[in-house]
């Protein structure tokens, strides 16, 4: 294996392991948080996709109907 050939390998290994430590954190429902009624099968094809490490958030609003 050449030197270009090793370096193409450590360049694709960091950059995979840079994607697999890296989550973010999803806010349930978005701004109206959650609640009876609401298409969360529709909201998670728009917030798609999620990866491991992912954190669901929490909005700490109180809505009262």
């Amino acid at each position: 294996m050449g030197y270009g050939e090793k370096g193409f390998l450590v360049l694709v290994v960091t950059a995979s392991l840079l994607a697999i430590g890296q989550g973010g954190t999803i806010v349930v429902g978005g701004s109206e948080g959650w609640r009876f009624g609401f298409n969360y099968t529709d909201w998670s094809i728009q917030n798609s996709p999620f990866y491991i490490n992912d954190k669901l958030g929490q909005s700490y609003y109180l809505y009262s109907t």
